[in-house]
């Protein structure tokens, strides 16, 4: 009804043609966000592969040509991933988010408490806490993280 798109929203001046005024400032922080999440994707897809990969211990070509006239020595131009390596990958690509930065160090806590309670009643057969600490304080340590864990 015509009616209903004549009423203006209480303490929004009309606008001459109808539409909301456009913030430039917000659509550049969208198309940034858009970006982001692009290249989060694709990151995500080379890491499943990766994963893929690594659990058969599987070497992958990452040379680049365009037929196979100009194929590189192919003892050279492949690559083995390693979870180690997919970890770090993934890591580098977030370690700039606090959000992200808060719930690796609070997951990796709880992780080790609950270990820790599997092994006061003896119960299970995951890895005992105190190596599963040790094992994170090396990798945040390559990372450059600083995290005490209790």
């Amino acid at each position: 009804m015509q009616a209903d798109r004549n009423i203006q929203a209480a303490g929004h001046p009309p606008s001459s043609d109808g539409r909301v005024d456009e913030d430039p400032e917000a659509e550049n922080e969208v198309d940034i966000i858009k970006d982001k999440l692009a290249e989060l994707r694709w990151n995500a897809l080379d890491y499943v592969m990766d994963l893929d990969l690594a659990n058969r211990n599987f070497r992958a070509f990452d040379c680049e040509h365009d037929n196979v006239r100009n194929v590189p020595d192919g003892r050279n131009s492949s690559y083995g991933p390693t979870a180690f390596r997919v970890a770090q990958d993934i890591f580098r690509d977030w370690q700039d988010d606090e959000q992200f930065m808060r719930g690796y160090t609070n997951r990796r806590q709880k992780l080790i408490r609950h270990h820790k309670a599997h092994g006061r009643i003896q119960e299970g057969n995951g890895v005992r806490f105190w190596l599963l600490r040790d094992e994170f304080n090396n990798l945040d340590g390559q990372r450059g993280v600083n995290v005490t864990y209790n």
